[in-house]
């Protein structure tokens, strides 16, 4: 199956948001809230009336309910707000003084207050009831001028002891990333062009113009694609080669690299600039980086001018890596870099600074250790920094996510229990330094993918196997406290199985999108904050 890639869209929206903090900087503030009602444990569809009051976590005192009224008399607000519920989820701006019986939330009661947010529902037949527990939101002083964007770091589910068997599974904005909302990316490299090559969609998908492409392997042949005018479906262009294993890498606004394995000539590491004009992808000439057979290719941009190229030679499937420079006459490569004298499994990598990216590679065969090592670039030479090992055991996969210059994320699956588990590498001059590994997920997973959100942090995509948890494929957001992670709860898009490969990338400071190589063509977007 060919699949093409997109730069960046809001396609098919997938109906799961994490809560976040709205401003533009003045007074009041809406908080957008998700969340899951089942009654009689089976997902809830209908019109539900809910109530929400924001409370003072040291005091209990009622700071905010949604009508204005005290939940004193009653146990909860007189009035409710009538909100649709679709397979158990709704969604809604607190605060969002437009609906009915919802008033406005005023911002000094973030000034200095831990709140709690608390939720009664009604399926209009069972009654009112409180969901339990009740959600936290942290919060920390900021100025009205520069409000700052929150990410979502906690959902609980809770089932009550009641008739009806409500459970609430909600996420909370309950974590603060300490910049600006518009600095929400920029604070790290990890900022939206270079996430071009892990949107996924298929030919028939409909995209807004504008939205630009590249490549991804197909059995025998990739094509690349572009929004034409207006909006409507991919339009194809063969690409050069016949390429197969096909890694991108957003240049400039017009142009993004590609590195492929040319099964027609050798299947020899290859690397391209394409460039994107109106509405037609021209290529330039193929410049090869390695000169024999490769395998698992990887490419990252450092600057306008630099790049760093990766692959598995295919014969002994030892790891190499190569700066190159660009220039109007082409790309010039440097000398070929060992990164294991070991075979080694597929090769991550991740750009820091102009001059600087990360690479982490599993170990396979008799070699068990999964290592990272620094590599810094000046002018066409690299230099490797010491091998610095995060696991001892064999592991599957391992993704990159630079959250700053000096902080990365590697997330990985182990190859036997199958576990999902990620930690934080802090750069220590020429070498990684790794805090405590946190389980992402305690359950075999099978395929993962990260992306930075700001310095602070990350959205996982993971899917489960079949045996454990019913092939479902989920997202969490984590926040790095400290030197460890806290996680979101687990936000399930998908309940089928698939065997294929996630894509997560950041559509904006406040959205990532999701993909999957999948015969349906999944392709969604969805706000995290």
């Amino acid at each position: 199956m060919i699949r093409p890639v997109i730069r960046s869209s809001l396609l098919s929206l997938i109906l799961l948001s994490f809560p976040v903090l709205e401003s533009v900087g003045e007074i009041p503030l809406k908080i957008n809230h998700q969340g899951v009602v089942k009654v009689n444990g089976e997902p809830f569809s209908g019109t539900g009336e809910f109530r929400f009051a924001l409370i003072d976590s040291e005091s209990g005192d009622e700071l905010w309910t949604n009508d204005g009224s005290s939940s004193a008399s009653l146990g909860f607000p007189n009035l409710g707000v009538v909100i649709p519920v679709v397979s158990g989820l709704y969604s809604v701006n607190l605060g969002d003084a437009s609906l009915t019986h919802m008033t406005a939330i005023p911002a000094e009661i973030f000034d200095g207050s831990n709140l709690l947010l608390r939720i009664w529902f009604s399926d209009q037949v069972n009654g009112v009831q409180r969901l339990f527990p009740d959600h936290v939101l942290s919060s920390a002083p900021y100025s009205f001028l520069s409000l700052r964007a929150m990410v979502a770091g906690q959902a609980e589910e809770a089932t009550h002891a009641t008739e009806s068997d409500h459970a609430d599974t909600a996420g909370d904005a309950d974590t603060l990333d300490g910049y600006d909302s518009s600095d929400f990316l920029s604070q790290g490299p990890g900022n939206v062009d270079m996430l071009t090559g892990d949107f996924v969609v298929a030919v028939s998908e409909s995209v807004q113009t504008g939205d630009v492409v590249s490549f991804v392997e197909g059995f025998s042949e990739i094509r690349s694609g572009y929004a034409p005018a207006g909006v409507g479906p991919i339009v194809w262009i063969s690409i050069p080669d016949n390429s197969v294993q096909v890694e991108l890498a957003t240049l400039n606004e017009n142009q993004f690299l590609v590195a492929y394995k040319d099964p027609v000539d050798g299947d020899f590491g290859k690397v391209l600039v394409a460039t994107v004009a109106g509405d037609t992808i021209s290529f330039g000439s193929p410049e090869t980086f390695f000169p024999y057979a490769v395998r698992d290719v990887a490419i990252a941009k450092l600057s306008d001018t630099h790049l760093v190229v990766a692959c598995r030679i295919g014969g002994d499937l030892r790891g190499i890596v190569r700066a190159g420079e660009m220039s109007e006459s082409g790309i010039d490569f440097g000398r070929s870099v060992q990164l294991n004298v070991n075979p080694i499994g597929a090769i991550a990598l991740t750009p820091i600074s102009a001059d600087r990216c990360i690479v982490a590679f599993p170990g396979i065969g008799t070699t068990t250790v999964a290592t990272a090592r620094v590599a810094d670039v000046s002018g066409t030479s690299l230099s490797l920094g010491p091998e610095a090992f995060f696991h001892p055991e064999k592991i599957a996969l391992v993704r990159l996510a630079a959250l700053s210059t000096d902080r990365v994320l590697v997330a990985f699956q182990e190859l036997l229990s199958g576990d999902g588990l990620a930690a934080i590498a802090e750069v220590v001059g020429n070498t990684l330094v790794f805090g405590p590994k946190t389980f992402y997920s305690q359950d075999p997973v099978f395929t993962v993918d990260c992306v930075p959100l700001g310095s602070n942090s990350f959205a996982l995509a993971f899917a489960y196997g079949s045996a454990v948890r019913g092939d479902f494929r989920v997202i969490r957001v984590g926040h790095v406290v400290g030197d460890s992670i806290r996680y979101s709860e687990e936000f399930p898009y998908r309940t089928t199985a698939t065997d294929y490969p996630i894509r997560i990338g950041a559509l904006s400071p406040n959205a990532v999108a999701l993909a999957e190589d999948y015969p349906s063509s999944l392709m969604g977007s969805w706000t995290v904050g």
